[in-house]
């Protein structure tokens, strides 16, 4: 090896070093991050283990026959460090395990999960419904009162009280300057696929990190990416900003990001600051991200929960219960049949929820389907439908270009709208909207 080409060598494996110190380094990073996150989280948990409530045995190693029993919380023995509990049934219906009811027993608080009263109708279903009924009609009597400004500024409180209205249609107002939650819920609605939510999460946890600075300055534009600043002028804004920004890191595989947004929602949760059939959808969350990072014991923790509250025909439970499939590790043999028979549970609850955020085939059930080895097959519940499209296309010899511009992981049939389900608007429908609005505009600035 010449002068010359020991130079180069030296410098490509210098810069290859320095390039695995920086993977290195940002991957430790994103692990601490995700260390304080997954504290955070358990220690809003673990504060709501308290004596006279229920909670759920998780995570031993020697009497693994009591993990999922339900126990009555006792007292706190400070000496040990663990909570005395009080079994209130058998951890399974085998007749070997010795457990009785009334058995007390000690468990550390890491053993313990909160237990909730299992919900006995979907409030949160209702609770939704309600609130976009409620805001639609008020909107529309401000806009034939001509009232602009009154009718966004109650939509952007409808958005504070109840953030998932992101799961329906846009509200829309012509003219007049948007609320900030009504302008971020309009940007989560955009016909974009789900990894394409960055700008938004940026500009989210920015307007939020100026906010904690006190800082305030002009109103924010409709530009989805903008050096205008956003302005929080109401605390209830930041609330609900915290759930937009699960939705919108969860959409864009930002899994670090998103468990350390759900931080300040599970304490908002248990401060009530937010009701409590909102619970079933944070935990959800959490499974997911939980499932984004490979984590299978956190995943089966956070479902433990999850299922000792949701109601049967939550708009989750279908995914949750494929989520469960791969935190149990579920054998490659098992987990096609599995999967059918949630295929036909998903049947009967799908017509409960609205069908523009609900769909055959989800995220989460392609890529458990794949993480679990099952074959991509026509028939097969973790088909790529956009995929198959394109393949039956490509053997005709052709794609129409108008396809190739719709089809998408967004758009195409039975897939849902990014990672979370939620509203999206139709490509074609975004790009009249887009139009309009710049035709609006310019009407505008010409009537100046």
């Amino acid at each position: 090896m010449n002068n010359q080409d020991q130079g180069l060598y030296q410098q490509t494996n210098l810069r290859n070093t320095s390039e695995e110190e920086d993977q290195e380094g940002e991957s430790m990073e994103q692990r601490q991050k995700w260390e304080k996150a997954q504290d955070g989280i358990n220690k809003v948990l673990q504060r709501m283990i308290e004596p006279g409530k229920y909670a759920l045995i998780e995570g031993l190693v020697q009497r693994t026959e009591l993990n999922g029993t339900r126990v009555r919380v006792v007292r706190w023995n400070e000496k040990k460090g663990r909570w005395k509990v009080e079994l209130m049934n058998r951890a399974d219906d085998d007749n070997s395990t010795e457990t009785v009811v009334g058995e007390k027993v000690m468990a550390t608080p890491r053993n313990l999960l909160p237990c909730f009263q299992k919900q006995s109708t979907l409030e949160l279903k209702e609770f939704v419904a309600e609130t976009c009924d409620a805001v639609k009609e008020q909107a529309l009597g401000s806009c034939v009162n001509k009232d602009v400004h009154s009718a966004w500024d109650l939509i952007g409180r409808g958005y504070q009280r109840c953030p998932m209205l992101v799961w329906h249609q846009a509200f829309e107002v012509l003219f007049g300057r948007r609320p900030l939650l009504a302008l971020y819920a309009s940007f989560l609605q955009r016909s974009l696929s789900y990894g394409e939510d960055g700008p938004l999460v940026n500009r989210m946890k920015n307007a939020l990190r100026r906010s904690e600075d006190g800082y305030v300055s002009s109103c924010n534009h409709d530009s989805m990416i903008s050096d205008d600043i956003d302005r929080i002028d109401d605390v209830e804004d930041r609330k609900a900003i915290f759930w937009f920004l699960v939705y919108a890191q969860l959409d864009d595989e930002d899994w670090v990001g998103a468990m350390e947004s759900l931080v300040h929602v599970f304490a908002d949760i248990r401060s009530g600051q937010w009701p409590q059939f909102f619970w079933p959808e944070a935990l959800y969350y959490k499974a997911l991200a939980d499932f984004g990072l490979g984590k299978r014991s956190e995943c089966n923790r956070s479902l433990l929960i999850y299922d000792s509250i949701a109601h049967p025909n939550d708009r989750h439970h279908r995914d949750a219960s494929i989520l469960r499939l791969w935190a149990g590790d579920t054998s490659t043999e098992r987990i096609e049949t599995s999967l059918a028979n949630i295929h036909a549970e998903h049947e009967r609850i799908s017509p409960l929820w609205d069908g523009d955020t609900y769909s055959k085939r989800s995220y989460v059930w392609v890529k458990v389907a794949e993480s679990l080895g099952v074959e991509d097959e026509d028939d097969s519940p973790g088909t790529m439908i956009a995929e198959l499209l394109r393949n039956q296309w490509t053997e005709l010899g052709f794609i129409p270009t108008s396809a190739q511009e719709s089809i998408n992981i967004t758009t195409a049939p039975g897939f849902p709208h990014g990672v979370t389900v939620r509203f999206r608007v139709s490509h074609d429908d975004q790009k009249r909207q887009d139009e309009a609005d710049e035709r609006n505009a310019m009407r505008m600035y010409e009537d100046r």
